[in-house]
């Protein structure tokens, strides 16, 4: 009969470890994310930024920013 009782124990911590691993995630999950502009790593443990739209002329615009960040980092 204890063994029963200390299987459900550690059934039960088991599963609030769980439920809490969960909170956390969602929580971590929830935090706002611009998913238009962000930054590749790059040289020298810099960023890059990067426009993540598809509209006419944003691909010059990463391009030029490629350029001149390859300028700056030289």
């Amino acid at each position: 009969m204890k063994e029963i009782i200390d299987e459900n124990k550690s059934k039960v911590i088991a599963l609030i470890i769980l439920l809490l691993l969960a909170i956390i995630l969602i929580f971590i999950n929830r935090k706002p994310k611009n998913k238009y502009i962000y930054t590749i790593e790059s040289k020298n443990n810099s960023v890059l930024p990067y426009i993540n739209l598809k509209i006419e002329g944003i691909d010059s615009i990463n391009s030029e920013l490629k350029k001149e960040y390859d300028y700056i980092i030289k």
